[in-house]
């Protein structure tokens, strides 16, 4: 598409808005209706069960087995899968409450008062005159 075709809304009637509003609306209802065809079909994929080797699966237990055989073989990402999907994954990212509002006024002034006798030391060291040999 052409950017010197597109017309801004400011630009555009209130009959042309109203269309473009509900041809969009239109377009994404039919994108949210193809999402759940795809998904109802993948959740009757995984519970389909089939012949494998003598034993019924379903197609769950199908995708476990070929995780569980790629990891066997040297597949990270298949070990990594299974690993977060028994519920072992390690933390990606750790929190630390630092809201003021959890620490008692007592403590805060506290807190606040060695910070600013330790900040205050500092400077005051960085205008000592240099010691005499």
């Amino acid at each position: 598409m052409n950017s010197a075709n597109l017309i801004p809304n400011s630009e555009r009637t209130p009959s042309e808005l109203r269309e473009q509003t509900r041809r969009g609306g239109l377009a994404s209802g039919e994108a949210r209706r193809e999402r759940k065809r795809i998904r109802e079909a993948l959740e009757a994929m995984l519970d389909a069960e089939a012949v494998l080797d003598g034993d019924t699966l379903t197609g769950a237990q199908r995708l476990a087995l070929g995780a569980f055989e790629a990891a066997y073989r040297g597949n990270v990402k298949a070990l990594e899968f299974i690993r977060d999907t028994v519920g072992e994954k390690p933390p990606t990212e750790q929190s630390v409450n630092l809201h003021a509002d959890s620490v008692p006024d007592e403590i805060r002034a506290e807190i606040i008062r060695e910070h600013t006798k330790a900040r205050f030391t500092e400077l005051l060291d960085c205008f000592q005159p240099p010691e005499e040999p």
